[in-house]
């Protein structure tokens, strides 16, 4: 297994749901993957993938279930993908919602991207595909993944979206049934690409929530989440974004930072340590990050920033600006603005 590589813990607490309504108790099944409870449910912790595998294989075993990755996928909600998901159901059409996904997914998974092939007609193909830094999913990653997707797309448009076709990079399984009641189309197994083919007249389908101004809010969080963060050692990266995940009223502290990361508070202080950086010093640049977004792109005054990112005196935040920017909150806002 690739070292590294993460998934939102939220689609790992989408599978522990659907394997609990299977009757599988979530401590027996976390325990059974290694995974500790509260690495699950502390905030919104990314779960090393290779962790997040190991719950689909125990929840398939404990439940005896081989489609319950189609099972999960099927019964997936909006909340899963998080700001993705939130971002795309604001697009005006299906189309748009379709390649926000494809723009933002593997900010999710490092073990799924999703991309899209035009063909002929207007029509467009969904497809889920491996980054060429993982490791070849399980099949499970696969239908979670697809059946997921249609599953979001019909809720965001209002449509029961029935594809032309859908198409499968792996081998007909023996659990096979379970997919005609998903997907509703002819089905391809051993094909070069997994996903589905939606038609233009299903792409052009409006959302139930457009709003623009609500996307490109979404979007620049999601840029920012993506561009923003600092470059070197896989170490930082990861503690950077964990910190993003964990801003809200008060700063994160270092324990439990650690252990959303799944680490021990002295294992990650020496690995930041060997990559020449300090908690504190991410922890600034993560915050700051975070701060100088919102008071460019949201609807927040001041003070609602300030204490999201705990401060609670606005004097200090103003302090803090001043440090990063030489200006300001509200000069800061004007000038951005």
């Amino acid at each position: 297994m690739s070292t590294g590589l993460t998934i939102a813990g939220s689609i790992t607490r989408a599978v522990v749901q659907v394997a609990e309504e299977g009757g599988v108790p979530r401590e027996e099944l976390l325990a059974a993957a290694k995974l500790p409870v509260e690495a699950l449910y502390n905030g919104e912790p990314r779960v090393p993938l290779r962790s997040h595998r190991a719950v689909i294989r125990e929840a398939v075993r404990l439940t005896g279930n081989p489609a319950l990755g189609l099972e999960i996928g099927r019964n997936v909600r909006i909340s899963a993908s998080s700001l993705v998901g939130y971002a795309a159901m604001h697009a005006r059409t299906l189309r748009g919602s379709i390649d926000c996904f494809a723009r933002y997914f593997q900010l999710m998974s490092d073990g799924i991207i999703v991309s899209t092939r035009e063909h002929p007609g207007g029509h467009l193909r969904v497809c889920v595909e491996a980054p060429k830094a993982a490791d070849h999913p399980l099949v499970s990653d696969w239908e979670i993944a697809a059946a997921g997707l249609l599953t979001i797309l019909r809720w965001i448009s209002g449509v029961d979206l029935v594809p032309r076709d859908a198409c499968f990079a792996y081998p007909e399984p023996s659990h096979v049934e379970a997919y005609a009641p998903i997907f509703r189309c002819r089905l391809r197994f051993d094909a070069p690409v997994t996903g589905f083919l939606l038609t233009r007249s299903q792409l052009e389908s409006p959302t139930l929530a457009p709003d623009a101004q609500m996307r490109a809010t979404f979007e620049a969080m999601l840029e920012a989440l993506r561009g923003s963060a600092p470059q070197g050692p896989e170490i930082v990266r990861r503690l950077y974004t964990q910190v993003q995940a964990m801003l809200g009223q008060e700063a994160p502290r270092l324990a439990d930072v650690a252990r959303a990361m799944h680490l021990s508070v002295r294992t990650l202080q020496r690995e930041l340590s060997r990559a020449g950086v300090t908690f504190s010093s991410v922890l600034d640049a993560a915050v700051r990050d975070s701060a100088l977004r919102q008071l460019r792109d949201s609807r927040l005054n001041v003070e609602e920033v300030a204490f999201f990112h705990g401060y609670a005196a606005s004097s200090a935040f103003v302090r803090a600006v001043r440090r990063w920017t030489g200006k300001t909150p509200l000069a800061y806002r004007r000038a951005a603005g």
